[in-house]
């Protein structure tokens, strides 16, 4: 059978219990939301290193920059094709006129006739092969400049990424500590009053127990009486806010 002692040191355990409800109820919430916050982060973190869009649009655009300098180079050497055939027509044709084995006056202004439209497309094609070496060289410069932006880039991406990771090594070694520091806390509350908290976190956003601020529920604003200011300091119950229905710390 206990000694008296006994019963005093279980009487006093049990008052402190007590009075410790809505300070270990608000050290949890403490907790619950840093490890809320550091959960968040560590999603938005492995958004960003799963997919460097960054990264791909710089890649889309050296793609583009390429595919236009190959489209250029291809009009530019068809261009010079057809001025070659043209200017090789244009000298067989001259060579013919010259060499005095056609003699017949239509046959000859026939022959003067299209060397002077084979020179008048090769003049046009030229004025086109300059554009489209102009052009050419735009696009050359453009690829260039992407590349270039490129690297940079991935470099830049390389560095980020490097120093996200070592922040996500940070938290999710600080979420351990914060874990192990819950279990410790949750062993202080009571199963019944751990269920009030747990369902004004779901229905409150997060936020089930308010610190009282001078006179008022730091949470709603709502202004409390002396008594309910008096209760939230008793060791012996716990009180919650009549206006927004969450537990009350009093600090």
């Amino acid at each position: 059978m206990p000694n008296k002692k006994h019963l005093s040191n279980l009487h006093s355990a049990s008052i402190m219990t007590s009075m410790n409800q809505s300070a270990h109820l608000y050290q949890l919430q403490k907790i619950d939301q840093e490890i809320d916050r550091i959960n968040q982060r560590l999603k938005e973190i492995d958004t960003v290193l799963q997919n460097d869009e960054k990264l791909l649009d710089a890649e889309r655009k050296i793609s583009e920059a390429k595919e236009k300098t190959l489209l250029s180079r291809q009009e530019l050497r068809a261009i010079e094709d057809e001025v070659k055939s043209i200017t090789l027509k244009k000298e067989q044709s001259e060579s013919s006129l010259y060499s005095g084995k056609i003699r017949n006056p239509k046959e000859l202004q026939d022959l003067e006739n299209e060397i002077a439209l084979l020179k008048k497309r090769i003049l046009s094609l030229e004025d086109a092969q300059l554009e489209k070496m102009i052009q050419l060289e735009t696009c050359e410069q453009e690829e260039k400049e992407a590349s270039t932006e490129y690297s940079k880039t991935q470099a830049e991406i390389i560095g980020q990424n490097a120093e996200l990771k070592g922040e996500k090594d940070s938290l999710e070694q600080k979420l351990t500590r914060l874990s192990l520091e819950r279990e410790a806390t949750l062993r202080s509350i009571d199963a019944n009053n751990l269920a009030v908290y747990k369902s004004l976190r779901q229905t409150k956003r997060g936020l089930a127990v308010a610190i009282i601020q001078e006179t008022s529920c730091a949470a709603c604003g709502a202004s409390l009486r002396p008594a309910e200011i008096q209760s939230a300091s008793s060791p012996k119950e716990m009180l919650f806010c009549s206006s927004c229905g969450r537990i009350l710390f009093s600090g």
